[in-house]
């Protein structure tokens, strides 16, 4: 009697689990890569009246050498007190020899400025992640790689407020070629609402 019990129990969690994956909602992965343009999707959970990202070649470059602004919000009547404002330090730090990276000027209303030129600036920048293209530079932030490498396409999906990302990760910097034979291992990240990011 006993036996026949554990046998129909045991079917039963068959069956129950069969229709759970039977029933279950597939999720769709979107191929993602993540450029510069995902800067002007940004909506800072701080009041700025304008800001503005540029893009460093190198660290060693001169303050007063051409700026390369990549992105702007904003009222551009504030446009020249960021123009006053450099800096060779950034985000996004890549590997040597150049150590390029990023900044953002932002100003307030009262023309007070704010330079973003670090990993936990920009990440207060951003604040809460707002869509997709946020989530990808948060990502970045944290040094996954969202870079199209084919045959090697990243992908993400929406899921309830949270993105779900799968990207590859090539085990050294993303700055260097890709050697030979050499297959990057896939691996899942979560970004939440909050910008944290969780490898699963």
């Amino acid at each position: 009697m006993k036996l026949l019990i554990i046998f129909f129990t045991s079917v039963t969690l068959l069956l129950v689990q069969s229709s759970e994956l039977v029933f279950q909602k597939p999720v769709d992965f979107t191929y993602v890569t993540s450029d510069d343009s995902d800067f002007t999707k940004i909506v800072s959970d701080e009041q700025f009246e304008y800001w503005e990202c540029v893009y460093n070649p190198t660290m060693f470059e001169p303050i007063k050498a051409k700026r390369n602004v990549v992105a702007t919000s904003g009222n551009r009547k504030y446009e020249k007190i960021a123009r006053r404002i450099s800096s060779r330090t950034g985000f996004f730090v890549s590997c040597g020899p150049a150590f390029c990276s990023y900044y953002i000027v932002a100003v307030k209303k009262d023309k007070s400025v704010s330079l973003i030129n670090n990993k936990s600036a920009f990440r207060g920048f951003i604040g809460n992640i707002d869509n997709v293209e946020e989530a990808k530079l948060g990502l970045r932030n944290n040094g996954f790689n969202v870079t199209s490498r084919p045959p090697y396409q990243p992908s993400y999906a929406q899921i309830d407020d949270y993105y779900m990302f799968k990207l590859y990760d090539f085990g050294l910097p993303t700055c260097l070629g890709l050697p030979i034979g050499h297959k990057p291992q896939m691996i899942n990240v979560k970004v939440n609402a909050a910008g944290d990011c969780f490898k699963l």
